[in-house]
């Protein structure tokens, strides 16, 4: 199908994709590895959530409580690449998709706030999800996408797939506006709030789209 080939060209970019360390399900497989995929769906449902429950802009981040869990979800992350590339043991694909999924969960409340920083011009300085109840929702949020995730992971994958997708491109749309914005300093601080965003959301995703494709296109020149 068009769809699986997109995904999986996009996918190319930033993932190794091989085939044992990938979810598949009768003959159909994920864009990404299962690692990877755990992280970009996570992060972009994780995105959406923060939107929903606290759309106002914020720039300041989270306590360091959270940012400590964050960097404990990292490390467990990390510590299973670690372990696995040394051969001391070797988790199921799913393993690898719910570690990648705790990370990429909590990726956005370092990204976000980093992005909005360059972007705008904010008066007040708060972080998301400051209020306890609309963490503990956004909490509840993640638990549910992984359950559901677990009972429909392989009968629904090309719909998951294409929430990968997403959460590949939305990444990769935030890196771009971050890098822009902090290089070019006359723009920071400039954007508006509101529907002059959207503008710029284009153009991040097309240029985010760009992106992916260059790097799925030299990716075998550097494996040569």
């Amino acid at each position: 199908m068009v769809i699986e080939k997109v995904g999986s060209y996009f996918g190319a970019g930033l993932c190794h994709q091989q085939t044992a360390l990938t979810l598949t399900y009768q003959g159909i497989a994920m864009p990404v590895c299962s690692r990877c995929a755990g992280v970009y769906i996570a992060f972009l449902v994780s995105l959406v959530g923060l939107v929903v429950l606290d759309w106002n802009i914020k720039e300041k981040f989270v306590s360091h409580k959270r940012l400590l869990v964050m960097l404990f979800f990292l490390l467990l992350m990390a510590a299973d690449v670690a372990l696995t590339t040394l051969g001391v043991y070797e988790p199921i694909n799913l393993v690898r998709f719910f570690t990648g999924f705790m990370f990429g969960w909590f990726l956005p409340l370092v990204l976000l706030p980093v992005k909005n920083s360059v972007m705008f011009r904010l008066s007040k300085t708060t972080a998301y999800l400051a209020h306890k109840s609309r963490f503990l929702l956004w909490i509840g949020l993640g638990l549910s996408t992984m359950v559901i995730f677990y009972f429909t992971g392989y009968p629904l994958i090309r719909l998951w797939s294409v929430v990968a997708v997403g959460g590949i491109l939305a990444f990769m749309a935030n890196l771009v506006l971050i890098l822009f914005f902090s290089l070019c300093v006359r723009c920071q601080g400039r954007i508006k709030q509101g529907w002059p965003q959207a503008g710029i959301y284009i153009f991040a995703g097309i240029a985010a789209a760009v992106v992916l494709s260059g790097l799925a296109a030299i990716r075998p020149w550097l494996l040569s």
